[in-house]
């Protein structure tokens, strides 16, 4: 649960040198915008893109693999998966409190296209907005920096496809993505702390980001107060 920008990536290129130097470009803007964290690029070809069921965590390149595949289904207690034949992409995050993004390309060899590129993944921004990250502030800054860098993707020649939960994207409007990611921060904290509730009353553990706000109680109480307009 909560506030996250999505995007689906697409450009049409017979070659992988031509990916690898958007690959390039679009780390060395992360680099530009000041994102706290920004990995090596990574280049993955045939059986290296297959992911090992059976490893113990010890793939460095587990994550990548994941979002460059695709699950087709579930058997015999596992996750099975369409494993591209090239994945060229690194990681980043924006700021405190947000979950890593991977950027990049993958293509299968069985697609109808042989030449299109795509990937996708997401961002969850909403914990930036975390008072102990910088608040509304620090959440806003990193939230541009993911639109920044669709942006500059989309100068490329990227084709983007992207779903914005903080209503930016379309509206590019400062003003309502900070209402968003307000509202948003009062009903998770009051669905998290129903859930935190219910699991004290049973003796049993249970963590939210959102409950690692300093002012999760007085967003709790907002929240009731409003619930409501939930409804």
């Amino acid at each position: 649960m909560g506030l996250v920008i999505s995007y689906r990536l697409s450009f049409i290129s017979p070659t992988t040198d031509t990916i690898h130097q958007k690959v390039i470009a679009l780390r060395d803007m992360a680099i530009n915008l000041g994102f706290i964290q920004v990995g090596e690029i990574t280049t993955l070809e045939g059986d290296e893109c297959t992911i090992d069921m059976e490893d113990d965590g010890n793939d460095p390149h587990i994550e990548l693999k994941i979002h460059a595949s695709e699950m087709i289904g579930y058997e015999d207690r596992k996750f099975l998966f369409r494993h591209p034949s090239v994945i060229i992409g690194f990681r980043c995050q924006p700021g405190e409190g947000c979950t890593m993004a991977d950027f990049g390309f993958r293509i299968f060899a069985d697609q109808e296209n042989p030449q299109e590129w795509t990937w996708f993944n997401y961002c969850k921004t909403q914990y930036a907005s975390n008072p102990e990250y910088g608040g509304l502030e620090n959440f806003i800054n990193c939230h541009l920096k993911i639109v920044h860098l669709l942006d500059a993707a989309q100068e490329m020649g990227i084709v983007c496809d992207v779903s914005d939960c903080g209503e930016y994207w379309e509206s590019r409007d400062l003003n309502k993505l900070a209402r968003v990611v307000s509202d948003g921060n009062l009903l998770t904290a009051v669905v998290m702390g129903a859930f935190k509730d219910v699991a004290s009353e049973q003796n049993a553990e249970f963590t939210a980001p959102i409950l690692d706000y300093p002012n999760f109680e007085y967003l709790e109480g907002e929240g009731q107060a409003k619930l409501p307009k939930y409804k």
